[in-house]
């Protein structure tokens, strides 16, 4: 299930629009004294509508902020070699603690590991087990520690028992267990300043075999279960991101070796790379087939920008149900609005109808096939405006359209109305415009040309 953590969303999007996205201001400035309606002006309006598809994929580009493995992360800490052994009842070759605390015998040991020192606390049940020279029969209840980098970064963990005997290795199945691990930057280290820190939680399942194994034990690990699956990123009390694995279909597990839904959250704010943008966040379902392949089956997603403009985006099929099937158109919805007084552009939705192809989340075999447009405007020469294009043929992703019919009603600032209605080829418009005053005329616009 690794891929769920490297999810990028690039669903729909607008070359007109990306003011919206990668700018949080617009900047059409044009005096009003000057409008001007003509049908070239119109046209132009038109053929910049029509262009709208060829930012498709980068309107609201959302990557899971997650590590990318984390689910991988999930295997039980293995212990160090000291500790180990002392659990075997064998002799450790650099030391460690043993002592009792409450009827329980608690091993401890530190081991030089690179660029570090490792730290195991194990907790085991003081009873006959302990004594009889059986290597490896102790019931373990408790496990905790940490891993102390020279490097500034501190590393604890602490597993605990989730399936009500109170003990890690029981012999009756199935065993459930709580994995946190918690790391802290006390120095700046690529990628995290000091003082961030962050919580990785997991609660696990050992699968019919009833072994947990470690990083190492690949045969052991084969049939484990993932329950659910949180990451949290953090600086003092301040949440910075997040992201969240939940079971999506009822079976109670997120990962496992056979098929499973799985619903998936994420947030981020003050992303040094995204200076405009105040916080994104999304929610997603992936499906998982029995042989491991993956579809994106439903995704919403927002994002608001420091000026105060908000963007949202959410797909749904033709009937309006959120859950895209293989095979089913999708409609992708954008909208946007802005309270900033200096933004020209007050709101804008937009409705691409797509064909995704096997999945939602793989936009490369994308087919846009119509577009329906609204804006408005707070100053400048339009006031608002409509447009409904339908592409023939459809438009692959990553290419330009190629042919098709539209229509556009555009209000100027001045109360001024006027439509374009027709078909357009690569750089022609071929339509009936109709002006502010009823009259009606059929032109040729060329893309870049000042006459009809």
């Amino acid at each position: 299930m690794r891929s769920l953590t490297t999810i990028i969303i690039t669903i729909a999007g607008a070359l007109f629009l990306t003011s919206c996205s990668t700018n949080p201001l617009s900047s059409k400035t044009e005096d009003k004294a000057k409008v001007e309606v003509t049908p070239e002006s119109v046209g132009t309006i038109a053929f910049q509508s029509i262009g709208e598809e060829q930012a498709a994929e980068n309107l609201l580009a959302m990557g899971n902020p997650a590590p990318v493995n984390l689910l991988d992360q999930s295997t039980m800490p293995q212990f160090s070699v000291d500790a180990q052994q002392a659990l075997e009842k064998k002799s450790a070759t650099n030391g460690f603690n043993i002592d009792t605390v409450d009827g329980k015998v608690r091993i401890t040991s530190s081991t030089p590991v690179l660029f570090g020192t490792r730290y195991d606390t194990i907790e085991v049940v003081m009873d006959a087990t302990v004594f009889d020279g059986i290597e490896g029969n102790e019931s373990v209840i408790g496990l905790h520690g940490s891993t102390v980098h020279t490097n500034g970064t501190i590393d604890y963990y602490i597993v605990e028992d989730r399936d009500g005997d109170d003990v890690l290795n029981g012999k009756s199945a199935p065993q459930k267990a709580a994995l946190l691990i918690h790391t802290v930057y006390t120095k700046s280290v690529v990628g995290h300043p000091a003082g961030e820190s962050t919580i990785l939680f997991f609660e696990v399942g050992a699968g019919d075999d009833n072994d947990f194994g470690d990083e190492t034990d690949t045969a052991a690990k084969a049939d484990n279960l993932i329950y659910s699956a949180s990451w949290i990123k953090m600086r003092s009390d301040d949440t910075l991101a997040y992201a969240f694995y939940e079971d999506a279909d009822g079976d109670g597990v997120i990962a496992a070796t056979g098929e499973g839904t799985v619903d998936v959250r994420f947030y981020e704010k003050g992303n040094p790379l995204k200076p405009f943008v105040e916080y994104e966040k999304a929610s997603l379902c992936v499906e998982r087939d029995g042989e491991g392949k993956e579809r994106t089956a439903r995704f919403t997603a927002e994002e608001k920008f420091i000026t105060g403009r908000l963007n949202r985006l959410w797909v749904v099929d033709a009937t309006g149900d959120s859950t895209i099937s293989s095979g089913e158109i999708a409609l992708v919805h954008f909208a946007t609005n802005s309270p900033a007084a200096a933004d020209s552009e007050t709101t804008a939705q937009a409705v691409f109808t797509i064909d995704p192809g096997e999945n939602l989340g793989d936009v490369s075999d994308n087919l846009l096939k119509e577009l329906l447009l609204a804006k408005s405007f707070r100053f400048g020469t339009l006031d608002s405006l409509a447009f409904h294009c339908t592409f023939d043929p459809a438009v692959p992703h990553g290419e330009k359209p190629t042919a098709g019919s539209f229509e556009l009603t555009a209000t100027y600032s001045n109360g001024q109305t006027a439509t374009l209605v027709g078909t357009f080829s690569t750089n022609v418009i071929e339509a009936t415009y109709t002006g502010p005053e009823g009259n009606v005329t059929e032109v040729t616009l060329r893309e870049g040309e000042s006459n009809s």
